[in-house]
């Protein structure tokens, strides 16, 4: 008799849940990824507004070991994603300064999430839709989700999503639960500006050491976006952190102001955004984790460090380990 394949249930859609669940399905199982946005991506997302399009959260990606630069080639090989040749440059002291290009720095084509649209082809994915509660009964898991719905039948359930969110669903005393509640992460408020065409600075990306910004980006600069002047600017870390309850209106404006005094550009229109889990810190801590007594696993860029390779890692990483556990 033929053995059934094993069905895994994975919480987000970001890149650790769209990679392991194409690792995953690749072996045989039967996969179904559960996310509360709209659409796969998680900070790898676009926001589109008024014809035009912003890369709100993460602004690119870069490789640091050799097996994930030859996934990115194969990336690029589909059209998936090109190379950002932008002028880079770091403020200091109101000063500019080169930015030296270490490694290529990539981006989603024709916008961020369309690397994530592209990993996602040919799985399950259950969108609009967050996850309240796990029940585990006879060695099968439910996922509940606060709308109502049940997604049940599940021999493993894998955790993508932020450690403290990770935390609220895992069993208490899980080894899952004790990784999650490890996790840190800092705040980083997002706003995507649009201005006029009469005035554009040397750079498209510049780093900063600012008392409000940490990063300015000309977004609309990357490659297959449409025309336009389109901006993506990040608060840094602190400044997120002493105004986290501070209302979008009362944001918007003090990123505007300093975006202005920075860079001469006039706005015509500014929008924040608030990425609560945006910085992840490396603790040193294993690439995954993994409760085989309750078939609960954990994996997502932050149990490495924060980069988009990081999440890609740490899938990989798991899947390894899920597929070890189930061939013995």
């Amino acid at each position: 008799m033929q053995k059934s394949a094993k069905r895994l249930a994975i919480v987000g859609a970001g890149v650790a849940g769209l990679t392991l669940a194409q690792r995953m399905q690749s072996a045989g199982w039967s996969v179904t990824l559960i996310e509360k946005a709209r659409g796969p991506g998680g900070r790898l997302s676009t926001r589109r507004r008024d014809g035009g399009q912003f890369d709100h959260g993460a602004q690119y990606f870069t490789a640091r070991t050799e097996a994930f630069a030859r996934e990115i080639s194969g990336w690029a090989r589909e059209g998936w994603v090109e190379q950002w040749n932008g002028s880079f440059y770091r403020w200091l002291d109101s000063r500019l300064e080169p930015d030296p290009v270490d490694r290529p720095r990539w981006v989603g084509v024709p916008r961020m999430s369309g690397l994530t649209r592209a990993l996602s082809a040919g799985l399950t994915i259950v969108t609009s839709s967050r996850v309240e509660s796990l029940i585990r009964k006879d060695a099968a898991w439910a996922v509940h989700t606060e709308s109502g719905e049940i997604h049940d039948g599940f021999d493993w359930v894998v955790l993508t999503c932020p450690g403290p969110q990770a935390l609220a669903l895992a069993p208490s005393g899980s080894p899952v639960a004790e990784r999650a509640q490890q996790l840190n992460y800092a705040p980083c408020w997002a706003a995507m500006v649009e201005s006029g065409a009469d005035f554009i600075p040397e750079y498209d990306g510049l780093r900063l050491e600012h008392p409000i910004l940490a990063w300015v980006a000309r977004d609309s600069s990357k490659p297959g976006r449409p025309d336009g002047c389109r901006w993506v600017v990040h608060a840094s870390a602190e400044w997120t952190e002493a105004n986290i309850d501070a209302t979008g209106e009362d944001v918007a404006r003090c990123m505007r102001e300093a975006f202005e005094a920075v860079t001469g550009v006039q706005p015509t229109s500014v929008t924040v955004h608030r990425w609560l889990y945006a910085l992840a810190s490396n603790d040193g801590g294993t690439g995954s984790c993994i409760d085989p007594t309750q078939s609960l696993g954990l994996c997502g860029d932050a149990l490495l460090g924060g980069r988009v390779e990081d999440a890609w890692l740490s899938a990989h990483h798991l899947a390894k380990s899920l597929l070890a556990i189930e061939q013995t």
